[in-house]
């Protein structure tokens, strides 16, 4: 198999079957509809009462349900992956007349229970009735499992459900252009063999089911083309996929996530609506009194005190937000996020609480420090601040504290001679605010051997890879519209 649900359908659909493909889209579009309610009840019903306080307790509940009721039917029996990929399998073109075969291999028995060859229709009951308690069955799970702490997904499901009932018109169509063959509008099928494939139906359902739940069109038609590997049906997915999305709509103007996002209060802001603002612009909207993090003062970056601030803005429900990086003058460097700190703070645990952290090593900067050191004196490494809270005082010149530090330190230019000369570095660790070259032309460069030290970027408390360095930001002048088509587009 190249692709997940590989198909080879060696036929073309007919005009009379789009009837069918269009109640496929419209029974996508009341599911959707209807699942979007239920599942939104049931998720404030978790949410308001003693259930949510026992999700452990759910889950077991909800599993030995699922046990009891889901393993007598064949079709409920295996997994959502390989039921959507049997029900989208094309029959062989001889099969047996009976109805109802057993075997002893599961994956056999569902392609011989869902070929069928017969012109009565019952022959085709205990199918059909199979089918239906199947699409019953996975239904209700759907809803009602969509939500819990157990991951259970939205896009198999939905696509289960659908192949389901697509299965089921498609056999039931197979069934009339065999016992009603005589009839003008299926003259186009050939005497005495198949003239529709039940698979075809099922592939429609999923996409029309999936599209009603989420309100997507494009890319449920590309998601089901290169879960296939087949083109040649695109049209038909189309029909299903349009018919549920207009249904769904009409009962349910929003999807699925959109009434989640709504349901646990994150801001959304539609692209479809148009908002009418009180504002003007930015500055009426900024906070003033955010948590800054400041890298000038190493006593207020400390694994405790940060630790501090990351828990103090989880209690106000801001977890998802961060901390803006600036320095003594107020100038942004930076913006960290809350899970990046965790993780960070995280990385401390065998340190020190009064360690201090860095969110700005220049060493991570090595062309801008190695151009002009002296440049940013309030820039300290690690053991510099380690040195300083021991003896204070010692914080003189950043390039001369640079040179004892790193005594291999050398400041080369691609293009020239590696090699500097002894006055040149001797001016360097005396404090000159530009560092000697060879040349004007390059790039100034760190020594590989000061790049190779273990202690250069891998120190725990150097939290400088976890800070975002150019983050979205825009002026206090700005205009709201722009501010709102922004948040829409995030």
């Amino acid at each position: 198999k190249l692709v997940l649900f590989q198909t080879t359908y060696d036929m073309d659909y007919h005009w009379f079957e789009m009837l069918a493909f269009v109640i496929i889209g419209v029974f996508g579009g009341l599911y959707g509809a209807l699942f979007c309610r239920l599942n939104m009840a049931v998720n404030r019903l978790r949410k308001c009462t003693w259930i949510g306080r026992y999700p452990i307790a759910e889950v077991v509940a909800i599993t030995t349900l699922t046990l009891a009721v889901s393993y007598q039917n064949p079709f409920t029996r295996i997994g959502l992956g390989e039921l959507v990929g049997s029900l989208f399998q094309e029959c062989p073109t001889i099969v047996s007349d009976r109805p109802y075969p057993t075997s002893s291999d599961e994956e056999s028995e569902i392609e011989k229970l869902l070929c069928v060859a017969s012109s009565k229709l019952s022959d085709y009951m205990p199918l059909l009735s199979l089918l239906a308690l199947a699409l019953l069955n996975r239904a209700f799970f759907a809803i009602v499992t969509f939500g819990i702490k157990v991951p259970s997904g939205l896009v198999l499901p939905s696509m289960s459900i659908g192949a389901v009932f697509g299965r089921i018109v498609g056999t039931y169509m197979e069934y009339l252009t065999r016992a009603h063959s005589g009839l003008a509008v299926f003259s186009q099928c050939p005497a005495n063999s198949r003239c529709v494939i039940p698979g075809i139906y099922a592939l429609v359902g999923a996409g029309a089911t999936l599209t009603g739940a989420t309100h997507t069109t494009i890319a449920v038609v590309a998601i089901l083309m290169e879960l296939t590997g087949n083109l040649i049906y695109t049209l038909p997915v189309l029909v299903g996929v349009m018919t549920a999305r207009w249904v769904a709509e009409y009962f349910s103007p929003s999807g699925i996530y959109d009434m989640l996002l709504e349901h646990a209060g994150h801001p959304y802001f539609d692209t479809k609506i148009q908002y009418i603002h009180t504002r003007r612009t930015a500055a009426e909207l900024m906070q003033t009194d955010l948590e800054t993090i400041c890298v000038d003062y190493e006593n207020e970056n400390t694994v405790e005190l940060l630790s501090a601030r990351q828990a103090r803005i989880s209690e106000r429900g801001l977890a998802d937000g961060g901390f803006p990086v600036v320095n003594s003058r107020g100038h942004l460097l930076g913006w960290i996020a809350c899970a990046e700190l965790e993780f960070a703070i995280a990385r401390c645990h065998a340190l020190d609480p009064a360690t201090a952290c860095f969110l700005n090593n220049p060493l991570w900067q090595m062309d801008y420090v190695a151009h002009n050191p002296a440049a940013i004196p309030h820039y300290r490494l690690p053991t510099e601040f380690a040195r300083a809270k021991h003896n204070p005082g010692t914080l003189t010149d950043p390039v001369a504290e640079l040179a004892c530090i790193r005594p291999d330190y050398q400041i080369h230019s691609i293009g020239t001679n590696a090699q500097s000369s002894s006055s040149d570095r001797e001016a360097n660790v005396d404090g000159d605010d530009q560092p000697q070259s060879s040349s004007l032309h390059g790039s100034p460069q760190i020594p590989q051997s000061t790049l190779a030290m273990p202690y250069y970027r891998d120190r725990p408390n150097d939290f400088t890879p976890f800070v975002d360095q150019t983050p979205l930001t825009i002026s206090v002048n700005s205009p709201i519209e722009l501010v709102a088509n922004l948040l829409s587009r995030l």
